[in-house]
Protein backbone atom coordinates (compact mmCIF):
# COMPACT_ATOMS: atom_id res chain seq x y z
CA UNK A 1 0.00 0.00 0.00
CA UNK A 2 1.67 3.15 -1.17
CA UNK A 3 1.10 6.78 -2.04
CA UNK A 4 -2.19 8.60 -1.65
CA UNK A 5 -5.52 6.98 -2.40
CA UNK A 6 -8.02 8.40 -4.84
CA UNK A 7 -11.60 8.99 -3.68
CA UNK A 8 -13.03 6.21 -5.84
CA UNK A 9 -10.80 3.59 -4.18
CA UNK A 10 -11.69 4.82 -0.68
CA UNK A 11 -15.39 4.80 -1.57
CA UNK A 12 -15.01 1.20 -2.73
CA UNK A 13 -13.53 0.21 0.63
CA UNK A 14 -16.21 2.13 2.56
CA UNK A 15 -18.97 0.48 0.54
CA UNK A 16 -17.49 -2.98 1.16
CA UNK A 17 -17.22 -2.41 4.93
CA UNK A 18 -20.60 -1.64 6.43
CA UNK A 19 -19.90 0.41 9.54
CA UNK A 20 -22.46 -1.45 11.65
CA UNK A 21 -20.90 -4.81 10.80
CA UNK A 22 -17.35 -3.54 11.38
CA UNK A 23 -18.11 -1.88 14.72
CA UNK A 24 -20.31 -4.82 15.69
CA UNK A 25 -17.15 -6.92 15.73
CA UNK A 26 -15.85 -4.78 18.59
CA UNK A 27 -18.98 -3.44 20.33
CA UNK A 28 -22.23 -5.18 21.23
CA UNK A 29 -24.79 -3.05 19.35
CA UNK A 30 -28.56 -2.95 19.74
CA UNK A 31 -30.84 -1.34 17.20
CA UNK A 32 -32.77 1.68 18.48
CA UNK A 33 -34.89 3.06 15.67
CA UNK A 34 -32.74 4.24 12.79
CA UNK A 35 -29.50 3.90 14.75
CA UNK A 36 -27.59 1.33 16.73
CA UNK A 37 -26.38 1.89 20.29
CA UNK A 38 -23.80 0.33 22.58
CA UNK A 39 -21.27 1.01 25.31
CA UNK A 40 -18.44 3.18 24.03
CA UNK A 41 -15.17 1.25 23.58
CA UNK A 42 -13.14 4.43 24.05
CA UNK A 43 -14.21 5.38 27.58
CA UNK A 44 -15.76 3.71 30.60
CA UNK A 45 -19.53 4.07 30.79
CA UNK A 46 -22.55 2.19 32.12
CA UNK A 47 -25.28 3.83 30.05
CA UNK A 48 -24.85 3.50 26.27
CA UNK A 49 -23.97 6.80 24.61
CA UNK A 50 -22.21 5.33 21.57
CA UNK A 51 -24.33 5.46 18.40
CA UNK A 52 -23.83 4.11 14.88
CA UNK A 53 -25.84 5.36 11.91
CA UNK A 54 -25.98 2.86 9.05
CA UNK A 55 -27.57 5.28 6.58
CA UNK A 56 -24.86 7.91 7.07
CA UNK A 57 -22.13 5.32 7.75
CA UNK A 58 -20.94 7.32 10.77
CA UNK A 59 -20.46 6.73 14.50
CA UNK A 60 -20.52 9.17 17.39
CA UNK A 61 -20.20 8.95 21.18
CA UNK A 62 -22.15 11.59 23.13
CA UNK A 63 -20.05 10.78 26.19
CA UNK A 64 -16.47 11.31 24.98
CA UNK A 65 -16.98 12.95 21.58
CA UNK A 66 -15.28 10.24 19.52
CA UNK A 67 -16.74 10.01 16.05
CA UNK A 68 -16.21 9.64 12.32
CA UNK A 69 -16.47 7.07 9.58
CA UNK A 70 -15.32 3.47 9.41
CA UNK A 71 -11.70 4.52 8.74
CA UNK A 72 -11.65 6.69 11.85
CA UNK A 73 -13.08 3.90 14.00
CA UNK A 74 -10.44 1.39 12.91
CA UNK A 75 -7.69 3.96 13.40
CA UNK A 76 -8.82 4.62 16.95
CA UNK A 77 -9.75 1.10 18.06
CA UNK A 78 -6.67 -0.57 16.54
CA UNK A 79 -4.29 2.35 17.16
CA UNK A 80 -3.41 2.54 13.47
CA UNK A 81 -2.49 5.32 11.08
CA UNK A 82 -4.80 6.17 8.19
CA UNK A 83 -2.92 4.09 5.64
CA UNK A 84 -2.78 1.08 7.96
CA UNK A 85 -6.55 1.43 8.56
CA UNK A 86 -7.14 1.40 4.79
CA UNK A 87 -4.97 -1.71 4.54
CA UNK A 88 -6.88 -3.36 7.39
CA UNK A 89 -10.31 -2.69 5.86
CA UNK A 90 -9.16 -3.60 2.34
CA UNK A 91 -7.91 -6.94 3.66
CA UNK A 92 -11.19 -7.49 5.47
CA UNK A 93 -13.11 -6.97 2.24
CA UNK A 94 -10.64 -8.84 0.03
CA UNK A 95 -9.88 -5.74 -2.02
CA UNK A 96 -6.48 -5.46 -3.67
CA UNK A 97 -4.66 -2.24 -2.83
CA UNK A 98 -3.36 -0.45 -5.92
CA UNK A 99 0.41 -0.10 -6.16
CA UNK A 100 0.84 3.64 -6.69
CA UNK A 101 3.10 6.39 -5.47
CA UNK A 102 6.50 6.16 -3.81
CA UNK A 103 8.38 3.10 -5.13
CA UNK A 104 10.60 3.16 -2.05
CA UNK A 105 7.55 2.78 0.16
CA UNK A 106 6.38 -0.11 -2.01
CA UNK A 107 9.72 -1.85 -1.50
CA UNK A 108 9.56 -1.34 2.26
CA UNK A 109 6.05 -2.77 2.44
CA UNK A 110 7.03 -5.72 0.27
CA UNK A 111 9.92 -6.41 2.63
CA UNK A 112 7.59 -6.22 5.62
CA UNK A 113 5.29 -8.78 4.01
CA UNK A 114 8.32 -11.06 3.51
CA UNK A 115 9.09 -10.70 7.22
CA UNK A 116 5.54 -11.78 8.13
CA UNK A 117 5.84 -14.73 5.75
CA UNK A 118 9.19 -15.78 7.22
CA UNK A 119 7.80 -15.68 10.77
CA UNK A 120 4.72 -17.66 9.72
CA UNK A 121 6.94 -20.29 8.09
CA UNK A 122 9.06 -20.52 11.25
CA UNK A 123 5.94 -20.89 13.39
CA UNK A 124 4.71 -23.81 11.27
CA UNK A 125 8.20 -25.34 11.33
CA UNK A 126 8.45 -25.24 15.14
CA UNK A 127 4.89 -26.55 15.55
CA UNK A 128 5.51 -29.45 13.16
CA UNK A 129 8.69 -30.38 15.04
CA UNK A 130 6.74 -30.47 18.31
CA UNK A 131 3.69 -32.49 17.29
CA UNK A 132 4.90 -34.64 14.39
CA UNK A 133 8.54 -35.63 14.98
CA UNK A 134 10.71 -37.58 17.39
CA UNK A 135 12.66 -34.36 17.99
CA UNK A 136 9.60 -32.97 19.74
CA UNK A 137 9.04 -35.87 22.16
CA UNK A 138 10.99 -34.22 25.01
CA UNK A 139 8.95 -31.01 24.60
CA UNK A 140 5.65 -32.91 24.37
CA UNK A 141 6.47 -34.67 27.63
CA UNK A 142 7.41 -31.36 29.22
CA UNK A 143 4.12 -29.71 28.17
CA UNK A 144 2.12 -32.75 29.28
CA UNK A 145 3.83 -32.52 32.67
CA UNK A 146 2.82 -28.87 32.87
CA UNK A 147 -0.81 -29.77 32.21
CA UNK A 148 -1.04 -28.33 28.70
CA UNK A 149 -3.64 -30.20 26.64
CA UNK A 150 -3.10 -31.14 22.96
CA UNK A 151 -5.96 -28.88 21.88
CA UNK A 152 -4.35 -25.97 23.73
CA UNK A 153 -1.07 -26.66 21.92
CA UNK A 154 -2.99 -26.38 18.64
CA UNK A 155 -4.82 -23.21 19.66
CA UNK A 156 -1.64 -21.37 20.60
CA UNK A 157 0.41 -23.02 17.84
CA UNK A 158 3.08 -23.96 20.39
CA UNK A 159 6.21 -25.47 18.88
CA UNK A 160 9.67 -26.75 19.68
CA UNK A 161 13.14 -25.72 18.51
CA UNK A 162 15.44 -28.77 18.65
CA UNK A 163 19.06 -28.55 19.83
CA UNK A 164 20.53 -28.69 16.29
CA UNK A 165 22.41 -25.51 15.40
CA UNK A 166 21.01 -24.75 11.95
CA UNK A 167 17.90 -26.84 11.30
CA UNK A 168 15.68 -23.78 10.75
CA UNK A 169 18.35 -22.00 8.70
CA UNK A 170 18.51 -24.99 6.35
CA UNK A 171 14.71 -24.99 6.08
CA UNK A 172 14.74 -21.34 5.01
CA UNK A 173 17.45 -22.00 2.45
CA UNK A 174 15.48 -24.94 1.06
CA UNK A 175 12.38 -22.75 0.72
CA UNK A 176 14.37 -20.03 -1.02
CA UNK A 177 14.17 -17.37 1.69
CA UNK A 178 17.30 -15.21 2.13
CA UNK A 179 18.90 -15.83 5.52
CA UNK A 180 19.62 -12.08 5.68
CA UNK A 181 15.84 -11.53 6.05
CA UNK A 182 15.59 -14.30 8.65
CA UNK A 183 18.35 -12.54 10.57
CA UNK A 184 16.45 -9.23 10.47
CA UNK A 185 13.45 -10.83 12.22
CA UNK A 186 15.68 -12.44 14.85
CA UNK A 187 15.35 -16.09 13.87
CA UNK A 188 18.96 -16.73 12.85
CA UNK A 189 22.29 -15.05 13.61
CA UNK A 190 25.62 -14.87 11.84
CA UNK A 191 28.37 -17.16 13.02
CA UNK A 192 31.29 -15.32 14.59
CA UNK A 193 33.71 -16.80 12.10
CA UNK A 194 31.59 -15.51 9.25
CA UNK A 195 30.80 -19.01 8.04
CA UNK A 196 27.05 -18.85 7.61
CA UNK A 197 24.16 -18.65 10.10
CA UNK A 198 22.89 -20.56 13.11
CA UNK A 199 19.41 -20.83 14.67
CA UNK A 200 18.76 -18.34 17.46
CA UNK A 201 16.22 -20.59 19.21
CA UNK A 202 17.47 -24.04 20.19
CA UNK A 203 16.22 -26.67 22.66
CA UNK A 204 13.26 -24.50 23.65
CA UNK A 205 9.49 -24.75 23.70
CA UNK A 206 8.40 -22.01 21.28
CA UNK A 207 5.46 -19.66 21.81
CA UNK A 208 4.63 -17.65 18.67
CA UNK A 209 3.89 -13.99 19.44
CA UNK A 210 1.26 -12.30 17.30
CA UNK A 211 -0.04 -8.78 16.87
CA UNK A 212 -3.71 -7.94 17.44
CA UNK A 213 -4.42 -8.82 13.82
CA UNK A 214 -3.05 -12.33 14.33
CA UNK A 215 0.15 -11.91 12.32
CA UNK A 216 3.35 -13.61 13.53
CA UNK A 217 5.71 -10.87 14.72
CA UNK A 218 8.08 -12.71 17.08
CA UNK A 219 8.71 -15.69 19.32
CA UNK A 220 9.31 -16.57 22.93
CA UNK A 221 11.33 -19.64 23.86
CA UNK A 222 11.23 -21.53 27.16
CA UNK A 223 14.35 -23.60 27.87
CA UNK A 224 13.83 -27.34 28.37
CA UNK A 225 15.21 -28.72 31.63
CA UNK A 226 18.85 -29.73 31.34
CA UNK A 227 19.66 -27.33 28.52
CA UNK A 228 22.01 -24.39 28.98
CA UNK A 229 21.14 -20.71 28.59
CA UNK A 230 18.62 -18.21 29.94
CA UNK A 231 15.30 -19.70 31.01
CA UNK A 232 13.33 -17.46 28.63
CA UNK A 233 14.48 -15.97 25.35
CA UNK A 234 12.40 -13.51 23.32
CA UNK A 235 12.92 -12.31 19.77
CA UNK A 236 15.10 -9.20 19.71
CA UNK A 237 13.73 -5.81 18.64
CA UNK A 238 12.95 -6.14 14.93
CA UNK A 239 11.00 -4.21 12.26
CA UNK A 240 7.96 -6.25 13.33
CA UNK A 241 8.48 -6.84 17.05
CA UNK A 242 8.95 -4.53 20.00
CA UNK A 243 8.62 -6.18 23.40
CA UNK A 244 7.38 -3.05 25.14
CA UNK A 245 4.65 -2.54 22.53
CA UNK A 246 3.28 -6.09 22.57
CA UNK A 247 1.10 -8.20 24.85
CA UNK A 248 1.28 -11.96 24.40
CA UNK A 249 -2.07 -13.52 23.33
CA UNK A 250 -3.91 -10.19 23.02
CA UNK A 251 -5.07 -11.31 19.58
CA UNK A 252 -6.85 -14.24 21.25
CA UNK A 253 -7.89 -12.42 24.42
CA UNK A 254 -9.25 -9.09 23.24
CA UNK A 255 -12.83 -10.23 22.55
CA UNK A 256 -13.03 -11.95 25.95
CA UNK A 257 -11.55 -8.81 27.55
CA UNK A 258 -14.30 -6.71 25.98
CA UNK A 259 -16.96 -9.23 26.94
CA UNK A 260 -15.91 -9.47 30.60
CA UNK A 261 -14.82 -5.85 30.96
CA UNK A 262 -11.50 -6.85 32.47
CA UNK A 263 -8.01 -7.96 31.52
CA UNK A 264 -5.77 -10.25 33.57
CA UNK A 265 -2.05 -9.61 33.17
CA UNK A 266 0.42 -12.37 34.05
CA UNK A 267 4.17 -12.77 33.58
CA UNK A 268 4.84 -15.94 31.62
CA UNK A 269 3.70 -17.68 28.47
CA UNK A 270 2.58 -20.80 30.32
CA UNK A 271 0.61 -18.64 32.77
CA UNK A 272 -1.37 -17.32 29.79
CA UNK A 273 -1.79 -20.71 28.18
CA UNK A 274 -3.06 -22.39 31.36
CA UNK A 275 -5.34 -19.43 32.22
CA UNK A 276 -7.00 -19.69 28.80
CA UNK A 277 -7.25 -23.46 29.15
CA UNK A 278 -9.10 -23.04 32.47
CA UNK A 279 -11.57 -20.52 31.07
CA UNK A 280 -9.81 -17.20 31.71
CA UNK A 281 -9.55 -16.16 28.08
CA UNK A 282 -9.07 -12.51 29.05
CA UNK A 283 -5.46 -13.20 30.11
CA UNK A 284 -2.37 -11.70 28.47
CA UNK A 285 1.33 -11.49 29.40
CA UNK A 286 3.57 -8.45 29.43
CA UNK A 287 6.59 -10.26 27.92
CA UNK A 288 8.79 -9.24 30.82
CA UNK A 289 8.65 -8.27 34.47
CA UNK A 290 7.27 -4.74 34.13
CA UNK A 291 4.39 -3.21 32.22
CA UNK A 292 5.18 -0.42 29.80
CA UNK A 293 3.07 2.70 29.14
CA UNK A 294 2.23 1.50 25.64
CA UNK A 295 1.02 -1.89 26.90
CA UNK A 296 -1.25 -0.23 29.44
CA UNK A 297 -2.61 2.15 26.81
CA UNK A 298 -3.20 -0.84 24.52
CA UNK A 299 -5.28 -2.60 27.17
CA UNK A 300 -7.26 0.57 27.82
CA UNK A 301 -8.80 0.22 24.37
CA UNK A 302 -10.54 -2.99 25.38
CA UNK A 303 -11.49 -2.83 29.08
CA UNK A 304 -11.71 -0.35 31.98
CA UNK A 305 -10.32 -2.75 34.60
CA UNK A 306 -6.97 -4.53 34.86
CA UNK A 307 -6.07 -7.36 37.22
CA UNK A 308 -2.35 -7.88 37.78
CA UNK A 309 -1.52 -11.47 38.74
CA UNK A 310 2.25 -11.67 38.79
CA UNK A 311 4.24 -14.37 40.58
CA UNK A 312 4.32 -14.28 44.38
CA UNK A 313 8.03 -13.51 44.69
CA UNK A 314 10.21 -10.46 45.24
CA UNK A 315 10.70 -9.84 41.52
CA UNK A 316 6.98 -10.21 40.94
CA UNK A 317 6.18 -7.68 43.67
CA UNK A 318 8.61 -5.12 42.24
CA UNK A 319 7.16 -5.62 38.76
CA UNK A 320 3.65 -5.23 40.15
CA UNK A 321 4.54 -1.94 41.82
CA UNK A 322 6.03 -0.55 38.61
CA UNK A 323 2.95 -1.61 36.67
CA UNK A 324 0.64 -0.11 39.27
CA UNK A 325 2.18 3.30 38.70
CA UNK A 326 1.17 3.20 35.05
CA UNK A 327 -2.35 1.75 35.04
CA UNK A 328 -4.28 4.52 36.86
CA UNK A 329 -2.47 7.17 34.84
CA UNK A 330 -4.17 5.66 31.79
CA UNK A 331 -7.56 6.12 33.48
CA UNK A 332 -8.00 2.42 34.26
CA UNK A 333 -8.98 0.71 37.48
CA UNK A 334 -6.31 -1.66 38.77
CA UNK A 335 -6.61 -4.66 41.06
CA UNK A 336 -3.82 -6.86 42.39
CA UNK A 337 -4.43 -10.59 42.67
CA UNK A 338 -2.65 -12.18 45.62
CA UNK A 339 -0.93 -15.46 44.77
CA UNK A 340 0.04 -17.76 47.67
CA UNK A 341 3.79 -17.90 48.40
CA UNK A 342 5.63 -19.93 45.78
CA UNK A 343 2.69 -19.96 43.35
CA UNK A 344 2.03 -18.35 40.01
CA UNK A 345 -1.27 -18.38 38.02
CA UNK A 346 -0.16 -21.53 36.19
CA UNK A 347 0.54 -23.65 39.28
CA UNK A 348 -2.33 -22.07 41.24
CA UNK A 349 -4.92 -23.06 38.66
CA UNK A 350 -3.61 -26.60 38.31
CA UNK A 351 -3.58 -27.09 42.08
CA UNK A 352 -6.77 -25.31 43.11
CA UNK A 353 -8.90 -24.91 39.98
CA UNK A 354 -11.13 -22.32 38.33
CA UNK A 355 -13.35 -21.52 41.33
CA UNK A 356 -10.33 -20.74 43.50
CA UNK A 357 -8.99 -18.38 40.83
CA UNK A 358 -12.35 -16.59 40.59
CA UNK A 359 -12.29 -16.17 44.36
CA UNK A 360 -8.74 -14.78 44.15
CA UNK A 361 -9.94 -12.26 41.57
CA UNK A 362 -12.91 -11.28 43.75
CA UNK A 363 -10.61 -10.81 46.75
CA UNK A 364 -8.03 -8.79 44.82
CA UNK A 365 -6.77 -5.57 46.38
CA UNK A 366 -6.92 -2.01 45.14
CA UNK A 367 -3.84 -0.06 44.15
CA UNK A 368 -3.70 1.83 47.45
CA UNK A 369 -4.28 -1.31 49.54
CA UNK A 370 -1.51 -3.17 47.75
CA UNK A 371 1.02 -0.36 48.03
CA UNK A 372 0.33 0.26 51.71
CA UNK A 373 0.37 -3.46 52.58
CA UNK A 374 3.61 -4.01 50.64
CA UNK A 375 5.37 -1.10 52.31
CA UNK A 376 4.20 -1.87 55.84
CA UNK A 377 5.08 -5.56 55.46
CA UNK A 378 8.70 -4.53 54.85
CA UNK A 379 8.81 -2.22 57.88
CA UNK A 380 9.50 -2.99 61.53
CA UNK A 381 7.25 -0.68 63.52
CA UNK A 382 7.61 -2.35 66.91
CA UNK A 383 9.10 0.86 68.36
CA UNK A 384 8.55 4.61 67.99
CA UNK A 385 11.34 5.11 65.43
CA UNK A 386 10.00 2.23 63.35
CA UNK A 387 6.47 3.64 63.45
CA UNK A 388 7.76 7.00 62.24
CA UNK A 389 9.75 5.45 59.39
CA UNK A 390 6.77 3.34 58.33
CA UNK A 391 4.46 6.33 58.42
CA UNK A 392 6.86 8.43 56.33
CA UNK A 393 6.92 5.62 53.76
CA UNK A 394 3.15 5.61 53.26
CA UNK A 395 2.58 9.39 53.35
CA UNK A 396 3.20 9.80 49.57
CA UNK A 397 0.50 7.22 48.90
CA UNK A 398 -1.97 8.86 51.26
CA UNK A 399 -1.19 12.25 49.76
CA UNK A 400 -2.08 11.04 46.26
CA UNK A 401 -5.63 10.02 47.27
CA UNK A 402 -7.86 12.70 45.80
CA UNK A 403 -11.15 11.70 47.46
CA UNK A 404 -11.39 13.01 51.05
CA UNK A 405 -13.69 10.20 52.24
CA UNK A 406 -11.39 7.55 50.79
CA UNK A 407 -8.37 9.32 52.26
CA UNK A 408 -9.97 9.36 55.71
CA UNK A 409 -10.69 5.63 55.49
CA UNK A 410 -7.03 4.93 54.75
CA UNK A 411 -5.91 7.25 57.53
CA UNK A 412 -7.94 5.09 59.90
CA UNK A 413 -6.45 1.92 58.44
CA UNK A 414 -2.85 3.13 58.70
CA UNK A 415 -3.38 4.40 62.24
CA UNK A 416 -4.81 1.02 63.24
CA UNK A 417 -1.89 -0.92 61.69
CA UNK A 418 0.73 1.32 63.28
CA UNK A 419 -1.04 1.60 66.62
CA UNK A 420 -1.14 5.42 66.60
CA UNK A 421 -3.99 7.90 66.61
CA UNK A 422 -5.73 9.11 63.44
CA UNK A 423 -4.89 12.66 64.53
CA UNK A 424 -1.18 11.82 64.51
CA UNK A 425 -1.34 10.34 60.99
CA UNK A 426 -3.40 13.29 59.74
CA UNK A 427 -0.97 15.81 61.23
CA UNK A 428 2.04 14.14 59.60
CA UNK A 429 0.22 14.01 56.28
CA UNK A 430 -0.52 17.75 56.39
CA UNK A 431 3.13 18.46 57.19
CA UNK A 432 4.25 16.24 54.33
CA UNK A 433 1.94 17.94 51.80
CA UNK A 434 3.06 21.37 52.96
CA UNK A 435 6.78 20.66 52.91
CA UNK A 436 7.11 18.69 49.68
CA UNK A 437 6.74 19.73 46.09
CA UNK A 438 3.77 17.99 44.52
CA UNK A 439 3.98 18.62 40.81
CA UNK A 440 1.55 15.94 39.87
CA UNK A 441 -1.78 14.92 41.34
CA UNK A 442 -3.95 12.08 40.01
CA UNK A 443 -7.19 13.46 38.62
CA UNK A 444 -8.87 10.32 37.34
CA UNK A 445 -7.41 10.95 33.88
CA UNK A 446 -3.97 10.41 32.47
CA UNK A 447 -1.81 12.50 34.77
CA UNK A 448 -2.83 16.14 34.68
CA UNK A 449 0.19 18.16 35.78
CA UNK A 450 -0.06 21.24 37.95
CA UNK A 451 2.29 23.18 40.18
CA UNK A 452 1.61 22.59 43.85
CA UNK A 453 0.40 25.23 46.23
CA UNK A 454 2.93 26.22 48.83
CA UNK A 455 5.95 25.13 46.79
CA UNK A 456 8.51 27.41 45.24
CA UNK A 457 7.52 26.14 41.83
CA UNK A 458 3.99 27.47 42.31
CA UNK A 459 5.43 31.00 42.30
CA UNK A 460 7.01 30.55 38.87
CA UNK A 461 4.75 32.06 36.22
CA UNK A 462 5.24 30.47 32.81
CA UNK A 463 3.13 31.74 29.89
CA UNK A 464 0.60 29.13 28.78
CA UNK A 465 1.94 29.08 25.23
CA UNK A 466 5.51 28.55 26.47
CA UNK A 467 4.42 25.79 28.86
CA UNK A 468 2.55 24.03 26.03
CA UNK A 469 5.63 24.30 23.81
CA UNK A 470 7.91 22.86 26.50
CA UNK A 471 5.47 20.04 27.18
CA UNK A 472 5.38 19.22 23.48
CA UNK A 473 9.18 19.16 23.39
CA UNK A 474 9.21 16.65 26.26
CA UNK A 475 6.64 14.52 24.44
CA UNK A 476 8.66 14.49 21.22
CA UNK A 477 11.83 13.51 23.09
CA UNK A 478 9.99 10.62 24.75
CA UNK A 479 8.84 9.38 21.34
CA UNK A 480 12.27 9.87 19.75
CA UNK A 481 15.12 9.88 22.28
CA UNK A 482 17.59 11.00 19.61
CA UNK A 483 16.09 14.49 19.94
CA UNK A 484 17.38 14.71 23.52
CA UNK A 485 20.93 15.33 22.36
CA UNK A 486 19.78 17.90 19.81
CA UNK A 487 17.89 19.83 22.48
CA UNK A 488 20.88 19.55 24.83
CA UNK A 489 23.16 21.06 22.18
CA UNK A 490 20.65 23.84 21.45
CA UNK A 491 20.56 25.12 25.03
CA UNK A 492 19.70 22.17 27.21
CA UNK A 493 17.98 22.58 30.54
CA UNK A 494 18.38 26.36 30.46
CA UNK A 495 15.92 26.46 27.59
CA UNK A 496 13.07 25.29 29.85
CA UNK A 497 11.20 27.81 32.01
CA UNK A 498 8.76 25.45 33.74
CA UNK A 499 10.56 23.90 36.76
CA UNK A 500 8.86 20.51 36.37
CA UNK A 501 9.86 20.26 32.73
CA UNK A 502 13.41 21.39 33.58
CA UNK A 503 13.70 18.42 35.95
CA UNK A 504 12.20 16.00 33.42
CA UNK A 505 14.58 17.15 30.69
CA UNK A 506 17.58 16.93 33.03
CA UNK A 507 16.59 13.34 33.88
CA UNK A 508 16.04 12.45 30.20
CA UNK A 509 19.42 13.92 29.29
CA UNK A 510 21.10 11.86 31.99
CA UNK A 511 19.28 8.73 30.79
CA UNK A 512 20.43 9.37 27.22
CA UNK A 513 24.02 9.88 28.33
CA UNK A 514 23.94 6.74 30.50
CA UNK A 515 22.66 4.64 27.58
CA UNK A 516 25.96 5.22 25.78
CA UNK A 517 24.30 5.00 22.37
CA UNK A 518 23.10 7.45 19.77
CA UNK A 519 20.40 5.02 18.68
CA UNK A 520 16.72 5.35 19.56
CA UNK A 521 15.96 4.26 23.13
CA UNK A 522 12.56 2.49 23.48
CA UNK A 523 10.17 4.71 25.47
CA UNK A 524 9.62 1.91 28.00
CA UNK A 525 13.35 1.85 28.82
CA UNK A 526 13.53 5.64 28.83
CA UNK A 527 10.69 5.99 31.33
CA UNK A 528 11.98 3.11 33.43
CA UNK A 529 15.37 4.84 33.71
CA UNK A 530 13.83 7.87 35.46
CA UNK A 531 14.41 6.68 39.01
CA UNK A 532 12.88 9.68 40.76
CA UNK A 533 9.21 8.76 41.18
CA UNK A 534 7.92 12.32 40.82
CA UNK A 535 9.85 12.93 37.62
CA UNK A 536 8.80 9.56 36.20
CA UNK A 537 5.13 10.33 36.96
CA UNK A 538 5.35 13.64 35.12
CA UNK A 539 7.02 12.01 32.11
CA UNK A 540 4.42 9.21 32.12
CA UNK A 541 1.63 11.78 32.27
CA UNK A 542 2.99 13.65 29.27
CA UNK A 543 3.41 10.43 27.32
CA UNK A 544 -0.10 9.18 28.12
CA UNK A 545 -1.85 12.47 27.40
CA UNK A 546 -0.17 13.03 24.06
CA UNK A 547 -2.64 14.00 21.35
CA UNK A 548 -4.27 11.29 19.31
CA UNK A 549 -5.27 11.95 15.68
CA UNK A 550 -8.84 10.70 15.32
CA UNK A 551 -9.38 11.72 11.72
CA UNK A 552 -7.18 11.55 8.68
CA UNK A 553 -5.79 14.66 7.05
CA UNK A 554 -7.75 15.89 4.02
CA UNK A 555 -4.66 15.25 1.86
CA UNK A 556 -4.91 11.54 2.68
CA UNK A 557 -8.14 11.37 0.68
CA UNK A 558 -6.75 13.07 -2.42
CA UNK A 559 -5.47 10.94 -5.26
Amino acid sequence: MTGRFNPEFLDEIRSANDIVEVIGGYVRLKQAGATFKGLCPFHNERTPSFTVNREKQLFYCFGCGAGGNVFHFIMKIENLGFREAVQHLAGRAGIRIPDVGDPGQAAREAQQERFYTINALASRFFHHILVKTDHGRVAREYLEGRGVLPETIEQFEIGYAPPEWDLLAKAFTKKGFPLEDAEKVGLVAKRRDGGGYYDRFRQRVIFPIKDVQGRNIGFGGRLIAGAEGPKYLNSPETPLFSKGHTLYALNRAREEIRKKGRAIIVEGYLDVVICHQYGFGETVASLGTALTPFQVKLLGRYAPKVYIAYDADAAGEKATLRGLELVPQAGLEVKVVAMPPGEDPDTFLRKFGTIAMEQALEQSRSLVDYKIDTILTEQDFSNVDGKLRALQSVLPILGDIGNSIEQEAYLLRVSDKLGVTVHAVSTELKKYLHETSRDIKPQGQAGQIKASAGSQEADVKVPATEEAFEREMIRLMLEDSRLIREVAEAGGVEGFQHPAYRRVFAALEQAAVSSGTAEQIPVAELLDSLYDENTRQIANAIYFSRSQTVGARPSDYIG
